[in-house]
């Protein structure tokens, strides 16, 4: 299986010719776990891992759960009551009449079962079981913007660490290239083509050059420490720089803000959270005026006596049912109180839900044009290293040839490298606002759900 993996080649040679290649290169394969001593992970495996560990996507999912045991629990308050019941009475002593009449039994037992049904003719029960479906979506919608933010971070450390992988295979190779500088100027001050001063200033660039490449190792343990918290991966690990996924928008250009715009307006999970949780309003709104409206209960009674000493005229069995239609007249103001409550937060509702959509239209302009910056940075940066490359090759040549001196040749060097770093900063830049502008469109976690 051939895959094409993002690579950058580093100049290494003081002698040979230089070059900084930035292209996609054609590998065989990425190396597999048995290849290492720890788990490798590529950002769509670092994907699933985190997805199978994170807290936080743990808890959101719980609430998904939660709303739908409420609405369970909603469904339930409306059905039929069926209840059984048994009393056992015992008294002081029996009382009877002249002609064996019991007044007062020694002892009473009452059994039987009972169905009670009590419903609002406003339909105050029905609206609360679509509030419930309601905050079920609600909570899937939440559920999916914790899961999109929660992603992005995960892909922002992935590539917060290979950039101080990157950064530190670059302070290596500006290490190896004064290491042979170093030696090409001891051979020329052994033969007296060089003072002195050459030799220390090597010395000079390449400690400072060596305390370049610890402070790049410092840094890639503190990013990699930073991937490993946010992805939840327990022991040792590296990653593997697999191939850039595809800078595809939904079918808008690159340029078309107000495309992305309306991506976003139509895809962002806050977005439908917050029309969600309008329409749970509005039916908030419908069931207090439901409470306007009589509740009709329902009873119905099937019951045995046996009483002890019993007699003739003694009813055992009794079956009975009742209708009882109740309306509260005055409630102190509790119900209009109520509704108008619920009205507020509806237009609360309708307020979060344009001031959402003013912060996502700048949020989308702002990743566009980073997304926009960042390409158009990799071009420049792009033409700078074959610049700086060249003129390292031109002054490396003089200065064999004793024409160049080692200022030049330091000059030279320090602008290759810079020039390496800034390029390879603004690789995994650009791949970052790419990801950014999909999360700001709310593309993000689709995209990702295709590899799945």
């Amino acid at each position: 299986m051939f895959v094409y993996m993002l690579t950058v080649i580093l100049p290494t040679s003081l002698l040979g010719t230089e070059t900084f290649d930035y292209r996609l290169m054609e590998v065989d394969s990425y190396p597999t776990t048995q290849e290492t001593s720890y788990k490798s992970y590529g950002l769509q495996e670092l994907y699933r891992h985190a997805m199978k560990t994170s807290e936080v996507i743990k808890i959101s999912e719980e609430d998904i759960f939660i709303a739908q045991q409420q609405k369970m629990k909603t469904i339930a308050a409306i059905m039929p009551k069926l209840s059984a019941f048994y009393t056992y009475t015992r008294y002081n002593r029996d009382k009877t009449v002249s002609g064996g009449m019991v007044m007062q039994p020694e002892s009473s037992i009452i059994g039987g079962i009972r169905l009670d049904e009590s419903l609002s003719l406003g339909g105050v029960e029905l609206k609360t079981i679509d509030i419930a479906e309601k905050t079920i979506e609600k909570n899937t919608y939440n559920y999916r913007a914790i899961t999109e933010e929660y992603l992005y971070a995960v892909a922002s450390a992935f590539y917060d660490y290979l950039k101080a992988k990157k950064a530190e295979e670059i302070a290596q190779a500006n290490v190896e290239r004064l290491k042979l500088y170093l030696e090409a100027a001891e051979i020329k001050l052994k033969i007296g083509e060089v003072t002195k001063t050459f030799l220390l200033r090597a010395n000079t660039e390449l400690s400072t050059a060596m305390s370049e490449v610890l402070r790049a190792q410092n840094e890639r343990e503190i990013k990699k420490a930073a991937l490993k918290n946010v992805a939840g991966i327990a022991g040792d690990f590296d990653v593997i720089e697999t191939p850039p996924p595809t800078h595809d928008f939904s079918g808008c250009l690159v340029d078309g803000i107000e495309c992305f715009t309306q991506v976003a307006l139509k895809e962002r999970n806050e977005i439908k959270s917050h029309s969600t949780k309008r329409d749970i309003a509005q039916k908030v709104i419908e069931s207090a005026k439901g409470s306007f409206w009589p509740t009709i209960s329902i009873e119905g009674v099937l019951l045995k006596k046996d009483d002890t000493p019993g007699w003739l005229f003694n009813n055992t069995d009794t079956a009975y049912a009742s209708i009882k239609l109740s309306y509260p007249f005055y409630d102190g103001g509790a119900r209009k109180a109520e509704l108008r409550e619920a009205m507020a937060k509806q237009r609360q509702s309708e307020l979060a839900i344009e001031s959402l959509k003013k912060s996502i239209s700048l949020d989308v302009r702002s990743s566009c044009l980073n997304y926009i910056t960042q390409r158009g940075i990799i071009q420049s940066l792009t033409d700078a290293l074959t610049y700086a490359t060249d003129n390292y090759s031109s002054v490396k040549r003089q200065f064999d040839a004793g024409i160049a001196t080692s200022l030049d040749v330091m000059d030279a060097n320090n602008l290759l490298a810079t020039s390496q770093r800034r390029l390879s900063d603004a690789v995994y830049s650009y791949e970052m606002a790419h990801l950014r502008l999909k999360r700001s469109m709310g593309i993000f976690l689709s995209a990702i759900e295709h590899h799945f």
